[in-house]
């Protein structure tokens, strides 16, 4: 069985690879010729651990093959699976025309006269798998569903940083159709062998279901953070600890412990923009969804606080000082990618950068590769902002350290040596505000040490 992917971006890589590795030929189709000329070579626009391997492995044993057009592998293929991007050009909306244009693309080339099984990877908002069903049906009136072809709706639940495994070994595969096709079931059922011998749920459903569900689920996940940053906030106020918090609430099985981590905001590609495509899903439908609503002014709150807190210590403790520095350490959203999309890192940023504020940065991810992050134009060009491959040169002379992303990296670095370089503050101590909580107060005398999520020090 052969397998084709359109889209060789984040979910469509993913996916090819995990398919490689459970053991199938599969052919990506891209059409960005610069795009595929860099993953033939092993080079991938993003960071994800083992993705880099995964490529040169499975290119090397003839698994993977790359091309810029469809006709190379579709026609040889029993599935192809559609991952275009829908990131609208606002960063807002979806953007349908690169799903649609594939399913046309599709349907032109498709000469086969076997089964072609094709699945939908991308989220899209509900109601687009019906409409692509009924347009297929319009393109190809002489292709009889279930028997020359089938459309599947498989949303893809990886994590940044955790996305091979995720994959590979997901909690649950959930399946969108609009009818039962003996067909369809007989391919998943080879293409997820693996998972189904590892007794791993499948669960079949419709495609409104299908749609609707991964955007439901980082809903949920995201309002038990807005939560959660709630109870920051009473326990900075209140003297409450956050992380005795946190790890009273993990223990409790209704509740989990996967959502609660201290941070200084929801950012990545994904989840903001989830909510905000849920939101207004729902007021197509005339419903107002109050706690998504209110999900998405707490993050908003949330950040605004973050950049005050920052800001309001470096005037307090600086105030004569007419320039003004700071260095911040982390700026992707979460540790093991290079995602900075609506990171909190960079709204703080860009926030200390309006205020005239020299702002270095050093992220463990740019002493491999200094150019890992696609940071945006704006800050980028400021004269008041570099990026540095060094934690020793970024805080040298720096009124303020912030710590924003949960690198693991971090605690090997020597901070006593940090706090020599770091100007001191009114305590005769450099200042340094925590905001994943990762040191304890005892670990860190050599600085006035601030947690930024709730814990009485």
């Amino acid at each position: 069985m052969k397998i084709t992917v359109i889209g060789g971006g984040y979910v469509g890589l993913i996916a090819a690879v995990g398919f490689c590795d459970f053991g199938f030929e599969v052919g990506v189709v891209d059409i960005s010729e610069k795009r595929i000329k860099d993953l033939k070579r092993n080079i991938v626009s993003f960071f994800e651990p083992g993705i880099s391997f995964a490529l040169e492995r499975f290119q090397n044993n003839g698994l993977l093959k790359f091309s810029t057009k469809l006709t190379d592998f579709c026609n040889d293929s029993d599935v192809i699976v559609v991952a275009v991007q829908t990131l609208g050009a606002n960063g807002e909306d979806c953007d349908l025309s690169y799903l649609h244009n594939a399913i046309n693309d599709i349907f032109t080339n498709l000469k086969r006269s076997e089964h072609t099984t094709i699945i939908i990877r991308t989220a899209v908002p509900i109601g687009t798998c019906s409409a692509i069903n009924g347009n297929i049906k319009s393109l190809r009136p002489d292709y009889v569903q279930g028997e020359n072809f089938d459309l599947l709706a498989i949303p893809e639940f990886v994590d940044e940083g955790t996305a091979l495994y995720d994959f590979i070994s997901p909690d649950h595969l959930i399946i969108g159709i609009d009818k039962e096709s003996k067909k369809a079931e007989e391919v998943i059922n080879k293409i997820y062998k693996p998972i189904i011998s590892a007794q791993i749920p499948l669960i079949y459903t419709n495609f409104e279901t299908v749609e609707l569900i991964r955007y439901a689920a980082i809903g949920f996940i995201l309002n038990k953070m807005a939560f959660l940053n709630e109870l920051i906030r009473l326990c900075e106020q209140s003297g409450a600890n956050i992380d005795n918090l946190v790890k009273a609430l993990s223990f409790d099985p209704k509740i989990g412990k996967g959502a609660l981590k201290t941070s200084p905001g929801i950012g990545g590609s994904t989840p903001p923009r989830f909510l905000r495509i849920l939101e207004k899903s729902a007021t197509t439908f005339g419903i107002e969804l109050k706690m998504i609503k209110a999900a998405i002014e707490s993050n908003k709150s949330r950040l605004e606080e973050v950049f005050n807190k920052i800001y309001d210590r470096l005037r307090s403790n600086f105030a004569n000082q007419p320039n003004k520095s700071i260095c911040i350490f982390g700026l992707p959203f979460k540790s093991k990618t290079n995602d900075i999309r609506e990171s909190p890192s960079i709204y703080v940023i860009r926030r200390l950068l309006a205020e005239q504020v020299n702002v270095s940065c050093y992220d463990p991810l740019v002493e491999t590769d200094p150019n890992a992050f696609n940071l945006p134009e704006d800050i980028k060009s400021n004269e008041n902002f570099i990026l540095l491959t060094s934690p020793y040169e970024a805080v040298i002379q720096r009124d303020l350290l912030v710590i924003m992303t949960d690198w693991m990296e971090l605690r090997s670095i020597d901070y006593r040596k940090i706090s020599e370089l770091m100007n001191k503050g009114k305590q005769n101590k450099p200042i340094l505000i925590d905001y994943r909580n990762m040191f304890l107060q005892e670990d860190m005398q050599d600085f006035e040490y601030i947690v930024g999520g709730g814990r009485s020090c």
